[in-house]
């Protein structure tokens, strides 16, 4: 059977028409974009929805095919031309369609690690059946299998995840005995078009696909595991591994929202549902927050702050944060009710303002959200609320939260949201979305290298986006206030003006002697403070020189466990802004994470120490540094530095401006059997982080025309 390709310019207008084509109708592109292999029935089928006479041209290949099939095709009045062998741009429309299929389906596979690539005809099977049933712009938002077969597409609940481990009922005939299993391990790897049934493949029997509809989805227990050996099963009874903050249970679906606990406290009764330990971001002041669980530990880690805030230190000492209130009786209750009831007028006066939401009827077939005030001091804008949603959205239904007014007949009601509210799962994409269509259309393009990095006119201003914090920087101070200008029309922001602060590090410019420093003392101060430290005595180095061992036999305590982590945790964010003299030392009390020991925490201390004494070093870079327009990297690598397992470690930096740019120090995957082969495999690594960087560059505007010099130190790998 030969797939037969279809030409058909119509559905591209752009594209000329090419001799003897004939302009295709509407059903052949549908056909076309169905991607079917077509035998008679088939070929009849088009015959039969086109009419009499010719209609459209088919390319057949090999060219010299012709025959019965030859005849077959103008029996139906179809005409055909042959195309040249090896030449697809004669078939573009067809080729760009293969492709997508392809696409599709290697997605699938590298979605699905644990199965063979011996399931890869399973694997474009199901793409196939995904892209009938996908919406396209080309016909008007519908998808190909709705338009070809002129009626709606149906329900989709059928559809998983391609990979998902899945169980299906074994018929009481087919079990040996009472006590035997009443199902069996497979894996769901296609859809069958003419049953509803689903494709199913059994590691035991690598070379059979079953076909089952009474079928049980474990969807989650398929991601993040190893690939396995051909024909063994990647999932044994012990030593699972899950992908963090998934939800457990037969089925997971990404649009449908957990609630989380929203009582306030013992005397009341809590509703059935899971209570939420998100770590939320701090905010200037209260802001309604619906309580679907959320995983912001990069923030977290970036303030140093834990789960549920108790507070820490006394008014007026260095790193003093007040603990957070629970809910709403606490914030009424307690010595600052004046301010948080204001708190939570303007955050009303907020909502209203942003059109944020309608009073609808609650809905009987609908999960509604419960949501309540969050409670905290810090600064932060109502970036979300500028994120509306789409209107072919799922709705959102919200409960209002405990405080808030209303009058007797709205009681009864639910919020229908039209934008994004702090805490729901698409908040973050939505806002990411708004902000960035609004950069394009004002003449920003996307870095292809930093997504959060826009370019406006060949690098005359750059735009950098962190959540909701905007850094701008230009060569013309009215282009930057034009950007700031069009900015506060469209979204309701703050102009802190120079850059001082950002992301826990201080920015210090010095316009005399052409240099910008970036440091973390205040950041420093409070983490030595936190831990402790803060009048400990300074050393002079972060660590000892030498081979490294982290295995011990005696374990901390649980709570120095907690103490070392939480510290650590901290460090990792201040070596990877400003601190690249401690790269080293923190790498290796990250290898101790796991079951840290009593020579684990004197390390801890020991790098406490030495940012004692070195509070104020930062990273400087200067206009007028020389070569400070090229990158200049240092590769370096030890030989089995790690007395545990004999793995070497890799480190790198690179210059850029007088000062460094990036930097890192990691353990080897390999094992190396000589120095040159660890400095080779270090080399490696230098030049992907140096290839990255010319990239980056070069999309501001920054070319390197010359080769990137590396420093070496080992005469074997030089050679």
């Amino acid at each position: 059977m030969y797939v037969v390709n279809l030409i058909l310019d119509d559905l591209n207008p752009d594209l000329p028409s090419a001799p003897l084509v004939f302009r295709a109708d509407t059903d052949a592109g549908v056909w076309h974009r169905r991607m079917g292999h077509c035998n008679a029935r088939a070929l009849k089928q088009l015959s039969d929805k086109e009419g009499t006479g010719i209609k459209f041209t088919t390319n057949i290949r090999p060219a010299d095919y012709n025959g019965r099939f030859l005849a077959m095709c103008r029996s139906f009045g179809i005409a055909v031309e042959t195309s040249p062998p090896y030449v697809p741009q004669g078939n573009a429309v067809a080729e760009r369609g293969f492709g997508t299929v392809i696409g599709a389906a290697r997605s699938l596979m590298l979605g699905a690690p644990h199965l063979p690539h011996q399931l890869w005809a399973e694997a474009v099977k199901a793409a196939i059946y995904i892209t009938n049933r996908t919406p396209t712009d080309v016909l008007d938002g519908k998808a190909p299998l709705e338009v070809w077969e002129d009626k709606p597409l149906g329900s989709l609940k059928h559809m998983h995840e391609w990979g998902s481990v899945t169980f299906t009922h074994l018929e009481a005939r087919s079990r040996n005995d009472k006590f035997s299993a009443r199902a069996r391990k497979y894996y769901m790897v296609a859809y069958n078009t003419t049953s509803k049934t689903w494709r199913l493949w059994d590691p035991a029997e690598p070379l059979k696909i079953s076909n089952s509809a009474e079928v049980s989805f474990r969807e989650v227990d398929a991601r993040d595991v190893a690939r396995p050996m051909h024909g063994s099963d990647p999932f044994p009874e012990q030593g699972q591994i899950f992908q963090p903050g998934i939800i457990t249970g037969a089925e997971t679906r990404d649009e449908e929202a957990e609630p989380a606990d929203t009582s306030d406290g013992p005397d009341e009764e809590p509703p059935a549902v899971r209570k939420s330990g998100r770590t939320t971001k701090s905010r200037n002041r209260l802001n309604l927050f619906a309580t679907e669980q959320v995983f912001e530990t990069e923030y977290a880690l970036v303030i140093g702050g834990e789960i549920g805030n108790l507070g820490q230190g006394m008014p007026g000492q260095l790193g003093y944060m007040p603990a957070d209130l629970p809910n709403y009786r606490a914030a009424v209750n307690g010595s600052d009710a004046v301010g948080w009831m204001k708190s939570m007028e303007e955050e009303n006066r907020s909502l209203l303002d942003h059109d944020v939401y309608e009073w609808v009827d609650s809905p009987r077939d609908a999960q509604i959200i419960p949501s309540k005030y969050i409670y905290k001091w810090a600064p932060v804008a109502t970036a979300f609320l500028h994120a509306r949603m789409e209107r072919r959205s799922k709705p959102v239904y919200v409960i209002p939260p405990e405080g808030f007014s209303c009058d007797s007949e709205r009681a009864r009601q639910v919020w229908k949201l039209r934008s994004w509210l702090y805490g729901l799962r698409f908040s973050p994409k939505g806002w990411w979305g708004t902000l960035h269509d609004f950069f394009l259309k004002i003449g920003f393009v996307e870095s292809t290298a930093e997504p959060c990095l826009f370019i406006l006119k060949d690098g005359d201003v750059l735009l950098l986006v962190y959540v909701d914090d905007i850094l701008l920087t230009g060569e013309g101070e009215n282009k930057v206030l034009s950007i700031v200008d069009q900015r506060n029309e469209r979204l309701e922001t703050v102009d802190l003006g120079g850059a001082r602060f950002l992301l826990g590090m201080g920015i210090n410019r010095d316009r005399a002697a052409g240099t910008i420093l970036l440091e973390q003392e205040a950041y420093t101060n409070a983490v030595l403070d936190k831990f402790g430290m803060a009048d400990a005595r300074p050393t002079t180095s972060p660590s000892e020189a030498g081979p490294v061992s982290v295995l011990e036999d005696e374990v901390l305590s649980a709570e120095d466990t907690t103490y070392f982590r939480s510290a650590t945790g901290s460090l990792l964010y201040l070596s990877r802004c400003t601190r690249p003299d401690i790269t080293h030392s923190v790498m290796v009390l990250t290898r101790c994470m796991a079951k840290p020991g009593p020579r684990a925490m004197q390390k801890l201390k020991r790098v406490l120490r030495y940012l004692k004494g070195t509070i104020s070093i930062g990273v400087r870079h200067g206009e007028d540094a020389e070569d400070g327009n090229v990158i200049t990297a240092f590769v370096d690598s030890d030989f089995a530095g790690d007395l545990d397992k004999g793995y070497s470690t890799t480190g790198v930096v690179l210059y850029f401006a007088g000062g460094p740019v990036e930097w890192t120090s990691s353990k080897q995957t390999v094992v190396a059997t000589s120095s040159v082969e660890a400095e080779f495999v270090a080399l490696s690594k230098g030049c992907n982080i140096i290839k990255y960087f010319r990239h980056l560059l070069d999309t501001i505007n920054q070319t390197q025309e010359e080769a990137t010099v590396v420093w070496k130190d080992n005469s074997g790998a030089l050679k």
